[in-house]
């Protein structure tokens, strides 16, 4: 794999560092917004006609990676599906996806910095762009300003496990999504109706013992000991109470996934 990846560094030249320095630029926008900085541009005929930075968390999309965006922006740009003549320069190795938008696109070349060793797909775990089963080809010179883009993704996720930690110490909390709060709205009503249920079932005892009572009195049968009766109401609420106490254990689950998240929140939006 080393191999592979030292003969991608062959044809870098002075083109290839300036186009790169933009999509460091780009990245450096992404980082500032909270996202994964990682950035993108697209030159035709010796000019840059997109660029772009990641936008995941911003855009709530899968598809929202720098080198995506940047394509489709060159695509509008040039009026054409077509991306003949275009190189791709990003920071990071690009992932399966886009890597195969690069296929799909017809890109000329692609140039990017860091490796990505969890998800590259143009020499460190895959090698797409030279795939001779696939229907293009296209050449990929990787290590472009490695050492700075490499950096700047450090940089970004030591502060983010900083903020993480001193927001955990703060005891700060993740703001809920829609779906969550839906989520949570629900187990409390569903808590309420079966507090509802237990209480009424609870009163149904005592007033089924308060005639049982009335007709044994009066009929001058034996009364049993109040205090077996007590016993009987105190199991019967224990039973309730450790149903309520299991609904809650579940709920309180939930808050807690919601609270890891909301830190997430709060970090990303810089509150």
């Amino acid at each position: 794999m080393r191999k592979a990846m030292d003969a991608l560094n062959q044809d870098i030249n002075q083109d290839d560092l300036t186009y790169m320095q933009i999509a460091l630029e780009e990245a450096q926008l992404a980082g500032n917004e909270g996202e994964v900085p990682i950035g993108a541009c697209v030159v035709y005929e010796g000019r840059v006609i997109a660029r772009a930075h990641n936008r995941r968390e911003s855009d709530k999309s899968p598809c929202a990676h720098a080198e995506f965006l940047a394509m489709q922006k060159a695509a509008e740009i040039l009026d054409r599906w077509r991306l003949s003549g275009c190189t791709v320069y990003v920071t990071l190795e690009p992932c399966l996806m886009c890597a195969g938008l690069m296929i799909n696109s017809r890109v000329d070349r692609c140039v990017f910095g860091s490796y990505d060793p969890k998800g590259g797909a143009l020499g460190t775990l895959y090698t797409l762009h030279s795939d001779e089963r696939l229907n293009h080809e296209f050449e990929v010179v990787g290590g472009v300003l490695e050492q700075e883009c490499s950096q700047v993704l450090k940089d970004f996720f030591a502060r983010r496990r900083k903020e993480r930690k001193q927001a955990k110490l703060n005891g700060t909390f993740e703001k809920p999504c829609a779906a969550e709060v839906t989520l949570l709205d629900a187990a409390r009503t569903q808590i309420n109706m079966i507090d509802s249920e237990i209480f009424a079932l609870l009163g149904q005892r005592l007033d089924v013992s308060r005639e049982v009572a009335c007709y044994k009195a009066e009929h001058g049968l034996p009364v049993l000991d109040e205090n077996r009766e007590k016993m009987k109401l105190e199991w019967a609420e224990s039973l309730a109470e450790g149903t309520r106490k299991e609904l809650y254990k579940e709920m309180m689950e939930d808050l807690m996934n919601i609270s890891k998240k909301y830190q997430r929140y709060l970090i990303n939006n810089d509150l």
